[in-house]
């Protein structure tokens, strides 16, 4: 079965679409079909990745930051000389933890991967046949690996906070500008691997953790304008921005002075120009699959 929830067998397809019973070959079924289609591939990604090892390193992502956080808590309850950090420390802390490497971790599991599974399975070919079956494939995934990882995210963040017992003074405030945060990271790093997924279907994991090792760790720290380009630099805008407006003086140089609304723009902009791209990849690119290799 393919991810359109298709039965192939014996190099026969035989149409199993749960979602819709309508023939999608008049176009005026398309985009309906379309939408069908793709959360037909999202219901089969989530059983398909419903498995113990998934399971068991989604339960490793969320206790990676709340095991730490621990940690912080009980180096503040047994050293007698314990000096809390600043606020803005553990800001940047919690901001490394969970919407960077959470994050970053969890998408390259299950988003770079995106055609992998397909080409190896041999069922890509059947999907590129398909109306709409390229594109729904490629959002279908995109949207699985977004909200496996945003899950663990949001639960870590949840109970990191709760049980590290961060000195903060507003927690509450702390959470909701770390959960939107979260939500941007998924989005658009997610729509990252999914170009770099299309580009390097062989090596897409290897491929991504090059893009972020050389574009969002070491890029993003310069002190010029071709850091506007990575989105690490416009999730710690919005980190300083809605948290303390008054440190975007010192830090002018190195995040600037642009509004808030300017980078979530940014981010929505790149989010779309990039699935954009992917799917025009998917569009136009021959793949060749295991039995043609």
């Amino acid at each position: 079965m393919n991810a359109l929830g298709e039965t192939t067998v014996a190099g026969k397809e035989t149409e199993v679409d749960p979602l819709s019973k309508e023939s999608l070959a008049d176009s005026a079924f398309v985009p309906k079909g379309l939408f069908w289609r793709i959360l037909t591939v999202i219901r089969f990604e989530m059983r398909r990745t419903r498995t113990d090892a998934r399971a068991a390193t989604w339960l490793l992502m969320i206790l990676f930051p709340a095991g730490l956080l621990a940690l912080y808590r009980l180096e503040a309850q047994t050293d007698a000389n314990f000096e809390p950090p600043d606020e803005q420390v553990l800001w940047i802390v919690l901001y490394g933890l969970i919407p960077q490497v959470v994050c970053l971790l969890g998408l390259l599991l299950w988003v770079a991967p995106v055609l992998q599974a397909e080409l190896e399975g041999r069922t890509w070919i059947y999907l590129a046949v398909r109306p709409g079956g390229k594109f729904a494939t490629l959002i279908g995934k995109y949207l699985n690996g977004v909200a496996w990882t945003a899950s663990a995210a949001l639960i870590g963040l949840t109970v990191g906070m709760l049980v590290g017992q961060l000195h903060v003074s507003q927690p509450i405030r702390l959470w909701c500008v770390m959960a939107c945060l979260i939500f941007f990271s998924c989005f658009a790093y997610g729509a990252a691997y999914a170009v770099i997924g299309a580009l390097f279907h062989r090596r897409a994991m290897v491929v991504s953790v090059a893009y972020i090792l050389i574009f969002e760790v070491v890029i993003s720290n310069l002190p010029a304008v071709i850091n506007r380009f990575t989105v690490q630099h416009h999730l710690l805008n919005l980190l300083f921005r809605w948290m303390d407006q008054d440190m975007i003086e010192e830090l002018e140089l190195l995040v600037g002075n642009d509004p808030a609304w300017h980078h979530v723009a940014a981010l929505v902009i790149y989010t779309l120009v990039m699935l954009t791209t992917a799917s025009l990849i998917l569009r136009w690119r021959q793949y060749a699959t295991s039995d043609e290799t």
